[in-house]
């Protein structure tokens, strides 16, 4: 419908209440086709902050080309539909954005929850080195701690064994000096002994001779 007043004046452009099927949006479309003065030198294009959700005010622009059967001036309504196929295209590509935004998120985190789990694994293997290493050196340390205690004993039983080769040989010697120094006193006592007994006999022989002698006058 377009509506101007009998004698003319443009009480205010025709607003034209579109349903929007799919969408519960109020939106004022203003200026879509050029500002239009109104009948007092303002600019048209007011929204009707009253109507209620799910409504959307459309301003329509007036053109003085067409006149009427009296000659006035009739006000064309020029209207343009935002409801059309351009508007499902719009949600539909809105739509598959979103179902392509999500998509390319779940990859992203598929992607990097693959690459955390590489990671955990390439963090398990370097641990498994790194204990098997460890276990290695702790191994190589346990056979260098026996080796050096084994040479360390062997070193000490060595030792010992010299020093109690030593005292043997020098307790031999003082024995032996013991046993040739008493042997030689020995020697010397039965010596000093067979010497005395010889000197009594010869001395019991002597007198033995002389009492014959005495007998024999």
């Amino acid at each position: 419908m377009d509506f101007l007043s009998e004698d003319g004046d443009v009480k205010g452009l025709f607003d034209e209440r579109v349903r929007i099927h799919r969408r519960d949006v109020l939106s004022n479309i203003t200026n879509k086709l050029g500002e239009v003065p109104g009948p007092h030198g303002q600019e048209s294009g007011a929204s009707d902050a009253g109507t209620g959700g799910g409504k959307e005010i459309v301003v329509q622009a007036v053109s003085k080309d067409v006149t009427g059967p009296r000659g006035e001036g009739r006000g064309k309504v020029v209207f343009k539909d935002f409801i059309g196929d351009s508007g499902e295209e719009a949600r539909a590509a809105k739509f598959e954005d979103g179902e392509d935004g999500k998509a390319a998120m779940l990859s992203r985190i598929q992607k990097e929850f693959e690459e955390l789990k590489e990671a955990h694994k390439k963090t398990l293997r370097a641990r498994g080195k790194l204990i098997r290493a460890m276990e290695k050196e702790v191994s190589e340390m346990k056979q260098k701690m026996e080796s050096r205690k084994k040479a360390e004993e062997e070193s000490l039983r060595r030792q010992y064994d010299e020093k109690l080769q030593k005292r043997k040989e020098m307790y031999k010697k003082i024995c032996k000096e013991r046993i040739l120094e008493y042997k030689r006193r020995l020697d010397e006592a039965y010596r000093a002994k067979a010497l005395e007994l010889r000197k009594r006999c010869e001395a019991l022989k002597r007198i033995k001779e002389l009492h014959k002698g005495r007998q024999s006058r």
